[in-house]
Order: C-alpha cells, then structure tokens, then sequence
C-alpha cells in the first residue's frame, strides 16, 4: 500500500515538472511578482528592455589608492548601478559590466568635490588662464587659482548705452544721451555725437529776388540766381532817374529848360 502511494506521489511530482515545464515555454505574458512569473514559475533574466535606472539606489565606491597626478577617478572611484526591473525586482549588475570606473574630477580651487582628491602644489602641470573680470588666474586642468579677479575692461558709453565689459558684459553708470543741434534748411534735427537723425531739413524759406540782392534765404542765407538789376526811367524836370521797381533814385532832376515869354506865350 505504501509503495502503491510513493508511486503515485512520484508519478504526480514528474507530471507537474513537466507541466511546468511546458508552460513555461508556452507562457507568452508573464504575470510578475518579485521576479518570478505566478504562471509559469519562469525566473526574469533582466533584460535591458524591462530595466530603469535608478540614480537614488546606486552608489559610488572609494577606493583607498589615489595615484599621483591623477586626472579622473579611474582608478579610485568606481560607480555602481542599480536597476529597478518590470519583475518587481531591483537589479545590480556584475561589477565587469554594471559598474563604471572613472569619472573626470570636479575640481574647486585644486580640491575634487566628489572625492576629496587634492590636486596642487607640484603634482599637477599647472595651465594656466589669465584672470578676467570673472575669474583669477586659473588653472585649466586642476582648477586651482591665484590672484584676484581683473579690472573690467570697459568701452565708452554711447548715446544709447551705459559703459559696457567686453569680457563680461557688466555696465557702469548710463547711457549719454544724444547731444542734438537743431535742423537746419538741409539737415535734419542731428546728435553731434553719434550721427543719428529725428525729423526731417526745414528747407528753404525764400526771399525774393531784388534790384541788388539774389533770391535769399532768409534762414540759413544761401542764395539762388542773381538780383534783378534796376529798372531804371529817365530823370525827369523834377525827379532824378529813378528805378520803376525799387524807387532808388540816380542822379538829379534835370530841372526846366525855360524859353523865353513871347507875345502869344508866356
């Protein structure tokens, strides 16, 4: 009776094995929970495709060797990765393939903020960068500095603008303003500084042509052709020669040219 139950009991064991075994060739949606699948007990392999990364989980590892002159953290810092997995499990890869060693450093003033590594004095080929108005004199490679920042180097200020930095853009003081003159008959309302118009020339305001005088502007002065000329009429007995147009006068009146009373005539 008993072997009879310890066969049955085996038979049942190979027929489940089996079954699971089918169903996990034939299961084409797997139903996850801590990564293994309630349908078919297949366990996740972790695909790339069912990864996220987790930046908050994975971790950075110090190691104790720091070489000399070192420009990343290749060979003291090696950042680990962690993965949440659609399974329901959180994946960390092997250290050949999920772990990242290197790094650049971050230097401040000579001093790696990630890491601490202090990069100054004689370890570190020092290029240097003149200072500007931001920045002392720096070093490119290691981040150290020396000095004080430099003076702004600023371009006269314009009519519309403040003093300026070349470098850095900072302003000093405000803009000039634009120094007008007035308009003229030909020029319009101009800044004597920087050439910029408003308006329009006045043009000419226009006297007519005398006797002696052009046509004149009576503004600015210019003239236009040439003055008229006198008309002149003939002196008479009691007036001189006299100009019909402007009344100037030349000369005398020629006065009577009496003839003698006759007995008719007085």
């Amino acid at each position: 009776m008993k072997v009879k139950l310890l066969s049955a009991l085996l038979t049942a064991a190979m027929l489940a094995a089996c079954m699971a075994g089918a169903l996990a060739e034939e299961c084409e949606t797997h139903t996850w929970s801590n990564g293994v699948c309630t349908v078919c007990g297949y366990e996740c392999q972790h695909p790339q495709s069912m990864l996220t990364y987790n930046p908050e989980k994975s971790w950075e590892e110090a190691l104790p060797s720091v070489p000399e002159n070192d420009s990343t953290h290749t060979d003291h810092y090696i950042i680990h990765d962690v993965f949440n997995c659609a399974c329901g499990k959180e994946f960390v890869p092997p250290e050949d393939e999920g772990s990242a060693p290197g790094k650049p450093h971050s230097f401040e003033n000579g001093v790696c903020t990630a890491c601490g590594y202090e990069q100054g004095g004689q370890s570190c080929d020092h290029d240097w960068q003149d200072a500007t108005c931001t920045a002392p004199r720096t070093c490119t490679k290691c981040g150290l500095t020396e000095g004080n920042k430099a003076e702004h180097s600023f371009s006269g200020a314009t009519c519309t603008t403040p003093a300026k930095c070349t470098v850095c853009g900072a302003t000093d003081g405000e803009a000039l303003g634009h120094s007008w003159k007035d308009a003229t008959c030909t020029e319009p309302k101009t800044c004597g500084r920087c050439g910029v118009t408003d308006g329009e020339a006045l043009g000419h305001d226009w006297k007519d042509a005398t006797c002696t005088e052009p046509k004149t502007c009576g503004r600015c002065g210019v003239t236009d052709g040439e003055a008229l000329g006198h008309d002149w009429k003939d002196a008479t007995c009691t007036e001189p020669k006299t100009c019909g147009r402007c009344g100037v006068t030349d000369g005398e009146a020629l006065g009577h040219d009496w003839k003698d009373a006759t007995c008719t005539e007085p």
